[in-house]
């Protein structure tokens, strides 16, 4: 697997962004996501409670501030956040194609 990913090549451009959330689920902005492509997650390293993330409308895994998850998704919004404190969030980064 390694070999065929790195015969590819690289990717052209990414997408950064962040998330701040008031406490219900929110989705991440919609952006389709390369085949086999994973999403970093990462809980901002100011937030003052955990910050929950998943891929349902009840997301189960907790991040404190600065750790981080990866998801291999078809599109971006399919990563769901919700904060205990208003204004926590998170920060996301992937690699696509321009």
């Amino acid at each position: 697997q390694a070999q065929i990913r790195d015969s590819l090549g690289n990717f052209e451009s990414g997408i950064d962004g962040t998330v701040s959330d008031d406490g219900t689920v929110t989705s991440l902005p919609s952006q389709p996501i390369p085949n086999g492509v994973e999403v970093v997650v990462q809980a901002q390293f100011t937030n003052d409670q955990r910050v929950i993330v998943g891929l349902t409308d009840t997301p189960a895994i907790e991040l404190p501030a600065g750790s981080s998850v990866s998801y291999r998704v078809a599109d971006l919004s399919q990563i769901r956040v919700q904060a205990q404190t208003s204004g926590d969030g998170i920060a996301f980064t992937a690699e696509v194609s321009a």
